[in-house]
Parts: structure tokens; C-alpha cells; sequence
């Protein structure tokens, strides 16, 4: 199975909702299972087994957001 990457959506009751980067679906995840210090925004990678933390895609969709804000707001 390849590496499916998910963007952690929100937490609640003990359940990160995430969705799926590729396909826009959802799938729910118990925060347990998650990487120590995933928080709401983070990029996972998911092998079939496993949920790891993928700061370098994580940092770059945020920078992404950022540069589309500016531009809405028109800041520089």
C-alpha cells in the first residue's frame, strides 16, 4: 500500500477527523494513534499502519494559506 497523506482537521471527543489530501474524503483516526504533538493543520503520512508526521508538507501548505491570504487581504 502507498503512503496516503491526511491534513488533521479537527479533534474532538478523542477522535482526529482527517482528511485525505488526494480525494478531499474524510476518515477518523483515535488521537492515540496519532504522532506525539500532532495538532489541527499537520500533514500525515498514513503507510497502512502507521501515522507519521510530515513537517516539510506541513510547513509548506502553511506557507501556501499564508501567500493566499496575503493576497486576499493584500499584505506583503
Amino acid at each position: 500500500m502507498a503512503n496516503i497523506q491526511f491534513v488533521i482537521d479537527h479533534i474532538e471527543s478523542g477522535i482526529a477527523v482527517c482528511e485525505q489530501l488526494d480525494t478531499g474524503s474524510f476518515r477518523e483516526f483515535k488521537i492515540a494513534l496519532l504522532p506525539k504533538g500532532a495538532k489541527e493543520g499537520d500533514v500525515l503520512n498514513f503507510d497502512g499502519t502507521y501515522l507519521t508526521l510530515d513537517s516539510e508538507c506541513t510547513a509548506a501548505r502553511k506557507e501556501k494559506i499564508q501567500g493566499m491570504l496575503n493576497r486576499i487581504f493584500n499584505k506583503r
